[in-house]
Formats: structure tokens, sequence, C-alpha cells
């Protein structure tokens, strides 16, 4: 079974360097949370620059009563949770090889109204410098927490073993299919429970700082499609045969059986 929770509240934030001359139209103090896109990019001086000067990691908060609700009822069974963002069409990023990773966030943050081509640029909300306006990020105690190895801010996350989810792309759509489920678990509940202020997603590792020039956007909430970002909850409900009715047998690929497939809920009509 498959079901879907849409993003409770989505942005994305960017870093310029500030050692640079060249004013971008972003900024370490600039709001996103208003945007139709969330970007995942690195930003040079041009084409064919290998220096990157700023980069941008996308935040993602998903709200969990009916799945917790579901899960003690028993209605969901031992679950895997996957985030998904969509590309937006028309991206040449296809033969482009990276990888990207998946952290659980460790303050709370607000999404803001800001826009990409703001003048003057909107700063309320979550910045890279700022989860809020005015409210630095800063390294948390009980968690091995990081701010990044960027300039100071980017978010502040946690990280180590169960904490750390992750996607490559080689030659491929950009689409993010990310099995975060050890993160979920952990928001969910359990010995090592987290507070759920939901997920930063970024370039892996040294992909972040490396000359590779990606530029990748995705459908935020604020989209008039249906491709906003999503959980996805897959679990297996299927009813195996009763072992008092020997007539029936597991499915078989082996071809030497006939397979008769059942659909649980199927009714004989639906009403247009």
């Amino acid at each position: 079974m498959h079901y879907f929770i849409t993003s409770s509240k989505c942005s994305y934030i960017t870093e310029n360097s500030a050692n640079h001359v060249i004013d971008y139209p972003n900024g370490v103090d600039k709001n996103y949370g208003g945007d139709e896109i969330l970007e995942l990019k690195k930003e040079f001086e041009n084409k064919y620059s290998t220096t990157s000067l700023g980069v941008s990691r996308i935040l993602t908060a998903f709200n969990y009563p009916v799945i917790s609700s579901s899960i003690v009822d028993g209605h969901i069974t031992n679950p895997k949770y996957y985030l998904i963002l969509n590309e937006v069409e028309g991206q040449n990023e296809l033969d482009k090889t990276y990888t990207l990773s998946s952290f659980p966030l460790s303050q709370s943050w607000e999404e803001g109204v800001g826009k990409k081509f703001d003048k003057p640029k909107v700063k309320q909300g979550v910045t890279w410098t700022d989860f809020n306006s005015g409210s630095s990020w800063s390294v948390t105690t009980g968690h091995n927490s990081e701010s990044g190895s960027r300039t100071a801010g980017g978010g502040v996350w946690i990280t180590g073993s169960g904490y750390e989810a992750s996607q490559s792309f080689s030659n491929q759509s950009p689409d993010i299919e990310m099995d975060v489920t050890d993160i979920v678990n952990k928001q969910l509940g359990g010995s090592n429970q987290i507070t759920n202020y939901g997920f930063i997603t970024k370039f892996s590792g040294s992909i972040e700082d490396d000359g590779t020039q990606l530029d990748l956007k995705f459908f935020s909430n604020n989209t008039h499609t249906i491709y906003q970002p999503k959980l996805e909850v897959r679990w297996n409900d299927c009813s195996y045969p009763n072992p008092m009715i020997t007539t029936l047998n597991y499915i078989t690929m082996s071809g030497e059986v006939e397979n008769h497939i059942f659909i649980k809920g199927l009714q004989k009509s639906y009403r247009e």
C-alpha cells in the first residue's frame, strides 16, 4: 500500500561568498518560502569556473498524526518512508553524476513568504543565517549536530548512524525518491526519539565544494501542479492464503502454474 503526506512547509536557503563582489539576486539573508520552485544548486562566476561561490539547501517538513495513529491501530505495519521531490521539466542535468543527502533538522524554522526575484528582498522566515527573522542557527547539544562546512549558518542537523539518508544519480532524472525510513522512525518515537523539525537536503560531502556545476529545480508546495514535496509511506498489507484452503498457492514466477490475483476491496461497480 502507498500513502502520501504533502509537505506542511518547504523552502530553500542560499549562501553567497562574503569575499566576492558580484551581487547575486539571492543571499544569506533572503527568504524563498513563497517560491513555486525549490532550487538545489551551486553558483559559479561563469560556466568555465570551478570554484563555487555559494550553494543552496532545501528544507522540507511533514506532519505525522495520521501515520502515528494508523501504526498504533495496526492499519500500517513495518512501513518504509520515502522523501519525494519532483524535478521541474526541462532540466539539463541528465549527464551528471552526483549524490544527495538528507538529515533531520535539529531546530524549528519558519517557511516565510519571500521569492527569488523580490525587490526589495524579503528576509522574514528561514534564511541561510537565520531559522526565523533575527534568530540565528546555532549548534545544539545532545546530538552530533553541525552547521555545515561552508560559511556560518546553512541549517543545523543531526548526523551519525541512522540519521542520514542518501541517493546517488548517474545520467538520470533528478527526481528524488530517497529512503528516509531510519530518520522518520526516530521522529515518530522509540528509544532514540528526536523532535520532528523536518529534513534538510543537500549535495553530499565534498560534492558541495567541488567544481561540478549543478542546478536542480524541484516543485515546492506552492506549485499549481500535483508535484509538491511528499513523504511516501509504503507497507505490505497482503493477506496470504488460509492454510486450511489447500487449493490456493503462493504466487510463483516459475511459469509452471497459472497465477490468479485477487484485489482486496475490489467492488463490482463504481459511481462515476
